[in-house]
């Protein structure tokens, strides 16, 4: 099922996703701390959001240069659909955002900075 709900967030350009590298002598070895995910870029670099599950309001938090223009965080509904959209100031690295209006259910939420996304991230309302 979770390999179902990726492949629509690839296609649909919400997401994306590299495959893991393994280098063939980690895998020669029993040692469990050696398998680990070697990616140049995660789908939640530079952005975290909690609590998960969420009630009442959500953190993000993100990662800004100061060179970034105009940040925007967004949130989408699980088809895609933009629901809400908070716009950042640039000393700002933290935002606190409402969601008692959104009803229960799993949610997007995206960092772009200048259209860009740079971060995307799932989270689960329950009221």
């Amino acid at each position: 099922m979770m390999t179902c709900a990726r492949n629509i967030l690839i296609a649909s350009g919400l997401i994306n996703y590299e495959e893991p590298i393994f280098n063939e002598s980690e895998l020669k070895s029993s040692r469990k701390d050696k398998y680990h995910r070697k990616s140049s870029r995660s789908i939640c670099e530079g952005l975290k959001v909690y609590p998960n599950p969420a009630k009442n309001f959500i953190i993000v938090e993100y990662k800004r240069d100061v060179n970034d223009g105009r940040g925007i965080i967004r949130i989408l509904d699980i088809n895609g659909k933009v629901i809400n959209t908070v716009y950042l100031h640039r000393n700002e690295n933290q935002q606190v955002i409402s969601v008692t209006d959104l009803g229960s259910g799993t949610y997007i939420i995206q960092f772009l900075v200048d259209g860009l996304i740079k971060g995307s991230q799932t989270i689960i309302i329950l009221h």
